[in-house]
């Protein structure tokens, strides 16, 4: 690999001479005075100078002599000399920088859904009472500070290193240098960039400066399904402007050499990939997570919060060189937080900074740092390393490790001792007389007269949010969106298949619709049926956006674009989608269903389907803006659809709305597309009445005197008061819908400028016991300072500790008591282990070759290599882990075969930090316990593991914490992986499996989870550990080690020895390096082999062929085969199950049914929502069709409101799937821990649920039924149907949940059912106008039999009048000269509507009894409890299919 900033120069560079020559031919522009155009300057450069880099091969990135220092000085030079662009160096000081957050003590809501329902009245009780008991001074509101005075300073071309364990203010640090102190409301002191203080926001040159600035957050946000190539491309095009001479080639330099530099151009062609889609190794996805930042030509801070988090430690070095040379050459200034520095990384910095609870205890070089605190009265112990020496020096549970008896009494013990101390000290003078005199970097424009020394068109420009035009923006994230769509091909199909299915689905239920007046109905509900799908179809998108979510808070915050950029662009793209499948979707309908056939009226459909699609998805893409969370953003969205489709003027015409609901009415923009897809289709088409549609019906009344309703289109539309007169009204209807699109849009993008990212604000509040990040942290370490000085006098009565043979420490803190210790023995022998995956295109790739190696009780294995060598995949095919491959060689137990029940003895501590954050940690431990343990444990003995093992992992004073959600609230990073070890640890396991349990932990905490580790495997069990970055003293906590290179091949395993010294001697005496005075054995064998960022030495050994031709290779593979020999204590019995110890079914269901009760109580989001939504769809529709009468009008909105009742249930189907889909990966991974079955899952997902339903679906129907005015002896039959229909509903959503790959497909498959259940229940169209084809549709729809029961609830045996005589049906009175009461009959009573002597006109109520509305719609055809039978019938189907999906569908690909 060629150096970034290093490389070998071989070739010419270009002499001041020659650049003197190539840049002379254009004027020189610095301050120039008068107008400059920058993009005419832009062309003459380029024009003058043409393609450079090919003139020497130094400045072609595509050459072998490519030096990257010298491509930027030139640009820089040229930058200069001809754009006044001279950003020059930048250096950094801060001083007496502080940071508190408010917390009242006390206050906050626990969380459960009781407190969420009473919160508004409570939250007006403790204002009150708060602002009296403030009066009277009763209550105190306390400030903690997150920082607290801190100093120092960065220069140009330095680096410094901040240390410290979690809660030190590191982080909060690193936002105020990055100049987001905006996020903090209560700070104070200086941060400067050179001598300009940007402390305070008001700063003129904080933009521009802000641009120079680059934050490396710790976590990798990313588009899984993009490349790494595209993923840094894009961060490329949006840092590096256009305005800039030669960007287009500057940006395919830096993304070349930034990928070098960070050895990731092997994978660029990768996608980054997730938890849900196979792409890079987690530490080649943090690669790109610096490598997208760090792009930026215009770079001159770099910032990074824990950049080495899952790299090793080889990977981590050779960065860190890396930037340690980028800086000195390139006048960078680079800050960084490291978590577990090994001491070449330490030493690589110039400058240290160690914080303790924001206090700063040490600031100066490295190499002073271990003398200074020796000069305190602490000594490091030989095994320990410096870095480690200097995290650990102020932890209190180091202090009798690390302080001689003779000093205990005079050292600092609390972190403002160690504060002092520091202040008193000649390095803190030193420090305050540099900051005194000030930091410049040079000469360049960033000083106090920036404005003079700077034209102002380049003030102007680099004051933009984003320094490319707008239109570049635009360009660059539209094909970043399309790539994204075109990538996700699966989900593109499938949505062109859905609209493809659902246009020839409709266009043949409403084939060849005819030109009569049922044919005129028939229309009108397919244009409603369109609205219907159209909107549910733009709720689906609503998991899409969300995505996108957090990737643009991070690329906000970069300055990458604008926000309003983003949100156009995002709507164009949906745009251009939604364009396309609404005119498949009208070609397969409009034509079939004989809509009016004219090119004209066609497209002016398509146009109108189109707008109303994308309004739609304008109020989606409002509400991902307003929400945070996607559950409350999905209930809101929904619940403003129904709104939408109830005012559309289909189900109530806007004459019959009353009182202010019209505002409703004129606020829908499905309205306006409602009137004008109906003028379009009716305005202009004839109808015609069939004999059967010729009023009245009475045979006795010749058809020349029968009257037919509606004789054209257009008479339909504006008598069905759908439409206003005139066809200039379609136009107006579309031009009001673009107005909607318009300000959804504008609304979007002004609160899209104030988004921010969640963890700001949560660093501002304390919400009970759920405080949020740093702020968290603080208050519980200022919690614990009462008790230090009482822990470090017991300490300094504590004997020192011993060493054991192998240079570990045995903490008597951490010491595992003999409960711990009952655990049966297991030997773990892997013989000759292989892995293949498939990876498309009948195409296989093998991850792990032959390998060999055991795990002994008692013994410590730690599983090595660098990132993507396959140590993760070996020990989940070594944990039956895998769900996908082909798995060759054996894997034996006791010398007896793996069997189903291996995870009843063995636990796994994965990686990722999978736990159920609604519950606090000792209920988290305690469900384990329960679960794992034998069934014969009393409450007192799981109580008893559970308490110690809080106590070992040094996890009681967080017993009742909530574990809450990464990066939000909750506990932080540490505490949750001890915790993921602690739910193992009460299994009591006889094989532990541990995949990198020390990343993303502070060396203290690290020490920590291995020490516990050690006495784990102390107590008889067999632990096996995948590890980066071990200090010496973590690494010599192991016995054995398993080494792997890239390939899935071995290097070496066998035992470490004394001091690793074993390990050492195998690699020396194969023609390795001999280890240097003071190098980390695990940081030297790494090297060795050639790990870190892919690059190799001329003379690199292949060191597994090495491996297999030595004799210790020989011998593992022998002790392999004879695991007799690998035990002093002879053979082991199997590990066999007996089924009469496990649980009882009954137990287990109600353990688990217990815990997920516990989750919903707490999950107000969620159900409080139901019920809120519940509510106000009741009040919505009670109000709108308020006591409804029996008159001919009521007649039609009983049948409405009773429609709009199931569309209130439907909205349940997208509203589970949500939990499901978010408890998944703690469900897998319990399931594979033997915790429980499928079925204990499925049972507990579907009781958990009834409480919650039943309260919402009483609280709509009573509202909702006697707000309308329904009759009351009839509401115990529409209780019972409508809660056994959302009960279906929520069994269909439970069951798409279990099904569904992801949330994008799970969200698109209810607008399927909710559009094909209304079209097939018997509203939209009649039963009788369905084809005979579809016949049988409605016989297995629930909505119809759902629809069918309520009708004949309401109806049967009600009345209905004509109140007044414009509700009459009127036809000419065959017999003239007699009264129409003569013709009346049995079944028809006639009125005169004309008095004598003529009585030239008759008239007669169209409807007289419920059920002359039952007939048409086919609800006779059955009774009322068949409906109730059939509901209960579809209900258990998807419950069973629930199960199905549980069982044998597994979306965890492993």
């Amino acid at each position: 690999m060629a150096s970034w900033a290093n490389a070998p120069q071989r070739g010419r560079l270009l002499d001041a001479a020659n650049l003197e020559d190539c840049i002379g031919a254009v004027p020189p522009r610095l301050y120039e005075h008068g107008p400059r155009d920058l993009w005419e300057e832009k062309h003459q450069v380029e024009a003058a100078m043409g393609e450079f880099w090919k003139r020497d091969s130094a400045l072609d990135v595509h050459s072998e002599h490519f030096d990257f220092r010298a491509l930027h000085v030139w640009l820089a030079e040229m930058y200069t000399d001809h754009m006044g662009w001279n950003t020059g160096k930048v250096s950094l000081a801060f001083e007496r920088v502080s940071v508190t957050v408010p917390v009242l003590i006390g206050a906050g809501s626990d969380g459960t859904v009781k407190e969420s329902l009473i919160a508004p009245l409570k939250a007006v009780y403790e204002f009150v009472k708060r602002r009296m008991l403030l009066r009277t001074g009763q209550l105190i509101l306390e400030d903690h500070k997150v920082l607290d005075s801190v100093s120092g300073y960065c220069k140009a071309g330095e680096m410094l290193l901040i240390v410290g364990p979690p809660g030190c203010g590191g982080s909060t640090l690193l936002q105020l240098l990055s100049l987001r102190g905006a996020y903090f409301s209560n700070r104070s002191g200086s941060v400067k960039y050179n001598k300009i203080d940007v402390m305070d926001q008001s700063t003129p040159m904080l933009a521009p400066l802000r641009k120079m600035c680059c934050l490396i957050n710790q976590e990798d946000t990313h588009l899984a399904p993009l490349s790494v190539y595209d993923t840094i491309q894009f961060a490329a095009d949006c840092l590096i402007p256009s305005i800039i001479p030669f960007a287009h080639y500057m940006r395919e330099a830096y993304v070349i050499s930034v990928a070098r530099f960070l050895g990731i151009e092997r994978v660029f062609m990768t996608p980054v990939g997730d938890e849900n889609i196979r792409g890079c190794s987690g530490g080649e996805r943090k690669r790109v997570t610096i490598a997208e930042m760090i792009v930026s030509e215009l770079a001159k801070v770099v910032l990074l919060d824990t950049f080495n988090k899952g790299l090793d430690a080889a990977a981590t070095l050779d960065i860190t060189l890396e930037l340690k040379n980028l800086a000195q050459k390139l006048h960078i200034a680079v800050v960084a937080i490291v978590q577990q520095p090994s001491s070449g990384v330490f030493d690589a910095f110039d400058k240290v900074l160690v914080l303790d609870q924001g206090k700063t205890i040490y600031f100066g070089p490295p190499g002073q740092a271990c003398a200074y605190f020796e000069q305190l009265g602490f000594k490091k112990p030989e095994y320990r390393s410096v870095p480690d020496f200097v995290c650990t020096v102020s932890d209190p549970a180091s202090f009798d490790e690390l302080v001689p008896p003779a000093n205990r009494d005079s050292v600092p013990v609390q972190a403002e001792d160690f504060a002092n101390a520091f202040r008193d000290s000649p390095l803190f003078a030193e420090c305050a007389e540099q900051l005194e005199k000030g930091l410049d970097g040079g000469d360049l424009f960033i000083n106090e007269h920036w404005k003079e020394l700077v034209d102002p068109e380049i003030v102007a420009y680099l004051n933009r949010e984003s320094l490319n035009p707008r239109g570049r923006q635009l360009w660059v994230l539209l094909r970043r969106n399309f790539r994204l769509e075109l990538l996700d091909s699966g989900t593109l199909i499938g949505d062109f298949v859905l609209s493809v299915v659902i246009g020839l689905l409709l266009g043949t239920l409403f084939l060849n619709t005819p030109d009569t007046q049922n044919g005129a109905i028939t229309r009108t509900g397919l244009i409603f049926t369109l609205l219907v799908y159209v909107s549910m179809t733009g709720l689906a998108t609503i998991s899409r956006k969300y995505a996108l979510r957090h990737v643009f808070l991070k690329q906000r915050e970069a300055s990458f674009y604008q926000p309003g950029s983003h949100i156009i662009a995002s709507f164009l793209v949906d745009a251009t989608f939604a364009a396309l499948k609404t005119i498949v979707f009208s070609v397969c309908s409009y034509w079939l269903a004989n809509l009016n056939r004219s090119a004209g009226r066609f497209f002016l459909f398509v146009l109108i389907c189109f707008l109303a699609a994308m309004t739609v998805d304008s109020m989606v893409r409002l509400f991902s803006v307003v929400f945070a969370s996607q559950i409350s953003a999905t209930g809101a969205a929904g619940l403003f659809n129904l709104i939408f489709l109830l005012f559309s003027g289909y189900l109530i015409p806007q004459p019959q709305i009353g009182g202010w609901f019209v505002w409703l009415f004129w606020l829908s923009p499905l309205q306006y597309a409602f009137q004008a897809l109906v003028a379009n289709e009716m305005y202009g088409r004839p109808i015609t009445c069939t004999q059967g549609e010729l009023l009245p019906v009475d045979p006795s009344i010749p058809d020349a005197f029968k009257t037919c309703l509606y004789p054209s289109g257009e008479a339909y539309a504006t008598s069905a008061q759908y439409v206003r007169e005139g066809f200039v009204w379609v136009w107006y209807n579309i031009l009001i819908l673009v107005g909607f699109m318009a300000l959804l849009m504008s609304v979007t993008i002004v609160l899209t400028y104030r988004m921010r990212p969640t963890e700001y604000k949560y660093r501002r509040l304390l919400n009970g016991s759920r405080i949020a990040d740093e702020a968290e942290i603080v208050k519980h370490a200022e919690k614990q300072q009462s008790q230090r000085t009482e822990t470090h006098s017991k300490l300094k009565k504590t004997p020192s500790k011993s060493v054991g043979a192998s240079g570990s420490i045995v903490e008597p803190h951490v010491d595992v008591d003999l409960r711990m210790a009952h655990r049966k023995p297991a030997l773990l022998v892997w013989r000759n282990l292989s892995y293949t995956v498939p990876i498309g295109k009948g195409q296989t790739k093998q991850l792990l070759k032959g390998i060999d190696g055991f795990c002994r009780p008692g013994r410590m294995i730690a599983l090595m290599g660098s990132s993507g060598a396959g140590k993760t995949t070996l020990m989940d095919v070594v944990a039956m882990r895998k769900t996908m491959g082909v798995v060759e060689g054996s894997i034996l137990v006791n010398d007896f075969p793996q069997d189903e029940f291996f995870s009843r003895y063995s636990g796994y501590v994965e990686q990722m930090d999978v736990h159920q954050g609604k519950l606090t940690v000792y209920e988290s431990l305690e469900f384990s316990a329960r679960m794992r343990l034998s069934p014969d444990a009393s409450d007192e003995e799981v109580q008893a593991v559970v308490e110690e093992t809080l106590d070992v992992l040094l996890l009681g004073d967080r017993a009742d914490q909530r574990v809450g959600t990464p990066g939000v609230d909750g506990l932080p990073a540490e505490a949750r992986k001890r915790l993921t070890m602690g739910v193992e640890l009460v299994a009591k396991p006889s094989i532990l499996f541990l995949d990198e349990p020390t990343s993303g932990l502070d060396s203290r905490a690290a020490l920590l989870c291995t020490q516990v580790m050690r006495n784990i495997a102390n107590s008889g069990c067999s632990v096996i550990c995948t590890i980066h970055q071990p200090s010496i003293e973590i690494f010599n906590q192991f016995d054995e080690l398993l080494l792997l290179q890239r390939g899935g091949e071995t290097v070496y395993f066998g035992e470490l020895g004394e001091g690793s010294q074993t390990l050492v001697n195998y690699f020396t005496k194969n023609g390795a390096e001999p280890l240097a005075a003071g190098q980390n054995p695990a940081d030297y064998m790494l090297l060795q082999i050639g790990a870190g960022l892919g690059t190799k030495k001329d003379n690199q050994r292949n060191w597994h062929e090495v491996w297999k031709a030595s004799p210790e290779c020989a011998e593992i593979s022998r002790l392999a085969c004879d695991s007799g020999k690998l035990l002093a204590t002879g053979s082991l019995s199997p590990m066999l199950h007996d089924p009469s110890r496990s649980m009882s079914s009954w137990k287990r269901l109600r353990l688990v049914l217990r815990r997920q009760a516990l989750v919903w109580k707490r999950s107000p989001e969620y159900i409080v929502t139901r019920y809120v939504v519940a509510i106000f769809q009741a009040l919505l529709l009670g109000f709108t069709y308020f006591q409804l009468g029996n008159d001919q009008d009521s007649a039609f909105l009983i049948v409405a409101s009773l429609f709009l009742s199931l569309l209130g249930a439907a909205q349940q189907i997208p509203a589970v799937v949500g939990p499901i889909m978010q408890g998944r990966a703690i469900m897998y991974r319990e399931l594979a821990s033997g915790m429980y079955t499928v079925f204990d899952v499925f049972v507990s997902n579907i009781l958990v649920e009834l409480p919650s339903i039943l309260v919402s679906a009483l609280l709509f129907q009573v509202i909702f039924y006697f707000t309308i005015g329904f009759t009351a002896s009839r509401f115990g039959y529409f209780l019972l149907t409508n809660l056994l229909f959302m009960l279906w509903c929520v069994a269909v959503g439970q069951a798409v949940a279990a099904f569904s790959p992801n949330m994008i497909t799970a969200l698109a498959f209810p607008a399927i059912v909710d559009t094909l259940g209304n079209v097939f229940a018997g509203f939209l169209i009649r039963k009788d106008n369905f084809p005979v084809y579809y016949s049988w549709v409605y016989w297995i729809n629930p909505y119809s039999y759902y629809l069918a029961g309520v009708l004949n609830n309401e109806l049967s045996g009600a009345t209905f009048v004509c109140s007044t005589e414009a509700q009459n049906v009127v036809f000419e009175n065959p017999q003239p000269g007699t009264s129409c009461t003569a013709l009346s009959s049995t079944a028809f009573t006639y009125v005169d509507v004309s008095g004598p002597p003529q009585f030239s006109v008759c008239g007669y109520c169209l409807i007289t009894a419920g059920e002359d509305i039952l007939e048409p719609f086919g609800a006779n055809a059955f009774s009322k409890w068949v409906s109730v039978g059939a509901l209960s019938g579809f209900w258990l189907i998807f419950v069973a299919l629930q199960y199905v999906g549980l069982k044998f569908v597994n979306h965890q690909n492993r």
